[in-house]
Order: C-alpha cells, then sequence, then structure tokens
C-alpha cells in the first residue's frame, strides 16, 4: 500500500487508519496507491497491473453505521459519540482515524462552501427548476426542503453533517435486520466514474462477507482507478453527490406520461437507483443494468426510470419500450400496434426531454442571479442535450427482425418491487 501526502500529519492518520483496517482483516493490494493533493484524494494504481485485478478486501464488520456513530458538527469539525452498545469495539476503533482524516482535511468548510443546497439557498429557483427533472426520494426531499428554508427543514450544522454523509455512505442490512447507512473506511476515497468498478460483497452473515473491489482504470491519460457509485447521470449525481458526472453515457429522461390510444398510460417517472432484483427473460437480461422496475395501475403502468443511452446499449430503450408496451397491449395485440407504438413514445421521450433543457437554459440565462452560480447549472444542462441530441435512431429497427421474433412477447413484470426506491452511493452487487 502506498500512501502520498505533502502533509505529514494527514500521512501519519492514513497510515493509522491502513494499519488498524488490516489488523481487523482487511487486505490491500500493493500498487494501491492513496494520493492526498491538499486534502483531495485519489486512489491510483502504481506500476503495471492487469484490469479487474482484486485492489482491496475489506471485512464487512468494518462497516461504519453512521445512525450509531453520533456524528455532530461543532464549528468546523467533525465530532463523534459513539454508541458502544450498537458497534464493535473494531468499528469504534477505525472510526477514529476515518473522522480525524475528514477534519484534517477540511470537509466541513469545504461542504459548506460548496454543497448545492447550501450554496443556492438565496437564488432556490435554479436548482427547484432542474430539479423538475426528477422524481424526488425521501433523501432530495430533505435537501430540497432545506434549500427553500420550509418549517421542516433541518438546522444548519444538522443539515451540514446528514447532507456530508448522505453523499459518502453505502446502504448496508445487517443480521439484526437493520437497514443502515454506514461509511465504508478507504473505499470512501475512491472517485466516481461509470466505467469504475461496483461494490462487490460476497459471503454470508456480517462476520462472513466482505467488500471486494477490482483495479478499473477507464482512461489512458491518468493511473486513478475508479469505482461506480450507480448508474447515474449528471443530474443524478449533481443532486446526490454534489458533482455532474459528465463523462455519464446516457440521460434518465424526464417524468412524463405517454398515452398508449386504446390501451392505457404509460407514467414514466425519473427516479435514480432503481432497478429490478428478480430474474428477467432471458433477451432482456443483458438490459438489467437499465432496466426500470414497473408497476401495473388500472389506467395503464407506472415505470420507475427510463434511460436514453447515447453510447452503450445503443438501442436499449426501444427494446425497453418494446417489452414495456407489450406487458401494456398483451400478447393478442398485432405486432404493428407494438411497434408503431414504441416509435411514438419514442419521440414524445426525446421531445420532452430537449424541450425541457432547452427551456431551462433559457429561464437560467435570464435569471438575476450570480454568473457563478447560474453558470455551472446552464453547463450540465447543455451536456445533457448535448447527449440527447446524439441518440441514435434507427427508423428500419424492427424491420431487421424475423416477424416472430420472441423478444416481441417477452414482458416487464417487476411489480413486487417498490419503485420509490433509491439507490445508495454504491451499487452492491451481492454474489
Amino acid at each position: 500500500m502506498i500512501i502520498q501526502s505533502n502533509s505529514p500529519v494527514l500521512e501519519k492518520e492514513i497510515k493509522n487508519l491502513i494499519s488498524t483496517l488490516e489488523k481487523h482483516g482487511a487486505w490491500f493490494h500493493d500498487q494501491l496507491a492513496l494520493v492526498d493533493v491538499d486534502g483531495s484524494f485519489s486512489v491510483q494504481v502504481h506500476g503495471s497491473l492487469n484490469p479487474n485485478e482484486l485492489m482491496l478486501k475489506l471485512p464487512y464488520k468494518l462497516l461504519l453505521p453512521i445512525e450509531h456513530l453520533g456524528l455532530t458538527v461543532k464549528g468546523e469539525e467533525f465530532h463523534m459519540n459513539p454508541d458502544p452498545e450498537r458497534l464493535s469495539a473494531a468499528q469504534i476503533e477505525v472510526a477514529k482515524p476515518v473522522i480525524e482524516i475528514f477534519n484534517l482535511t477540511n470537509k466541513v468548510k469545504i461542504h459548506r462552501e460548496e454543497c448545492l443546497w447550501i450554496k443556492y439557498r438565496d437564488y432556490p429557483d435554479l436548482p427547484n427548476a432542474l430539479l423538475e427533472s426528477r422524481t424526488v426520494n425521501q433523501a432530495v426531499q430533505k435537501k430540497h426542503s432545506y434549500l427553500n428554508r420550509f418549517k421542516d427543514a433541518m438546522d444548519d450544522n444538522e443539515f451540514m453533517c446528514w447532507s456530508f454523509l448522505q453523499a459518502r455512505v453505502l446502504g448496508t442490512d445487517w443480521d439484526n435486520g437493520e437497514k443502515l447507512s454506514s461509511i465504508m473506511p478507504f473505499v470512501d476515497y475512491y472517485n466516481h466514474d461509470q466505467n469504475g468498478c461496483p461494490y462487490y460483497i460476497r459471503g454470508k452473515g456480517d462476520a462472513g462477507r466482505s467488500m471486494f473491489i477490482y483495479n478499473r482504470q477507464p482512461y489512458h491519460y491518468t493511473c486513478e482507478s475508479f469505482v461506480k457509485y450507480g448508474s447515474y447521470d449528471a443530474v443524478d449525481t449533481l443532486f446526490n453527490y454534489g458533482f455532474p458526472d459528465m463523462n455519464s453515457s446516457f440521460v434518465r429522461s424526464v417524468p412524463l406520461n405517454v398515452t398508449i390510444e386504446g390501451f392505457g398510460e404509460l407514467k414514466i417517472n425519473a427516479f435514480a437507483g432503481s432497478k429490478p432484483s428478480q430474474k428477467l427473460p432471458k433477451g432482456l437480461e443483458p438490459l438489467r443494468p437499465v432496466m426500470p422496475l414497473v408497476k401495473r395501475e388500472n389506467d395503464g403502468l407506472t415505470i420507475s426510470h427510463v434511460i436514453i443511452p447515447i453510447e452503450e446499449r445503443p438501442h436499449s430503450m426501444r427494446r425497453i419500450l418494446q417489452s414495456t408496451i407489450r406487458t401494456l397491449v398483451g400478447p393478442e395485440a398485432p405486432r404493428e400496434t407494438v411497434v408503431e407504438n414504441v416509435y411514438m413514445a419514442e419521440q414524445k421521450i426525446m421531445d420532452a426531454n430537449i424541450k425541457f433543457y432547452k427551456d431551462f437554459i433559457s429561464m437560467a440565462e435570464g435569471y438575476d442571479a450570480p454568473d457563478d452560480l447560474k453558470q455551472p447549472l446552464i453547463d450540465v444542462a447543455r451536456g445533457q442535450l448535448n447527449k440527447l441530441y446524439k441518440y441514435l435512431y434507427k427508423p428500419d429497427f424492427f424491420k431487421i427482425q424475423p416477424a416472430n421474433d420472441s423478444e416481441d412477447n417477452e414482458v416487464v413484470d417487476c411489480s413486487d418491487t417498490d419503485a420509490d426506491s433509491e439507490g445508495s452511493i454504491g451499487e452492491a452487487v451481492s454474489e
């Protein structure tokens, strides 16, 4: 394990964290490097190393549930009052350098200055307008309440602590039945990229499970290794983690309703992090990362989200619409009915998204706010538009398939899963 820092005090505390983790069963590759540049971390690989090689193993029992850490903000520092009845001695021992490193890298001060929900409180109309592109979950509703100074909003220090932690935790299930949000020691220092490594969870029981991270260095110009927080576009990461992932290869559609004449409506939501957990039809299994949750309602179907692909899986939206519309119209409806409505729905989705981001840019440019607040959000909207303009239309898509193509009759049945669920920071993959 390699550590590079221009702060001897910080370097010492990082070494303390690594040695504490190793003492309790963690493992780090010799070529793994944590590089500190003025308190900003990147995880790199130094030397030649194959892609997908194991880089670290973190025992599940060393994850730190924030609900039991007793974290508060006082002045410019985090303070911890852990519950010894809910946390093990090892967890408390690991938590101490984790929190100390937060303080040594000035995380409170930086978060106060950079947090979107704090920074835009005097100009809430800008993020409010962009937020119309999403169906918000409970966490974003809390942020929205603070932004708009609603009566139920947290106070400044409470929100500061909560919002900081929300951007760096993993949703965890424990043996005692608790569903908690947990800090991932060291793994937290990885940066996100859509081509990064998901968080793999293997083993059984709190004592037997571990988190595994593999080498993913998707860019030739850097030796940085990335993880994947989840399947998010630029707006998703902006609202959930405070930065826009402009490298994301898709756009999550804005909410809209599409009427399938004579059969009902497709109510398309825009939840981030929702995906089916059950088995999918064989032809749709490769699309699992972008598959929505689908629930039958009296007047049609409710869909958790629609992903508009730009580079990867270029026809995935069309195939998912095909299967979803077949679910709505039933197996007896002519294939031509499905095909016509897929093209119609596709066009409505594209038109709605292009209009939304063009309208947002027009509104933001004319809004009375400082340029350094307007421009970042305008840039995000323009980035979304640039991707939408590159969407690959292929009018003969269905014509090149055999008329009896079995995929046309494959349906999505994800109604047993709550469509109002939100992904945590990592797409934890249990094996």
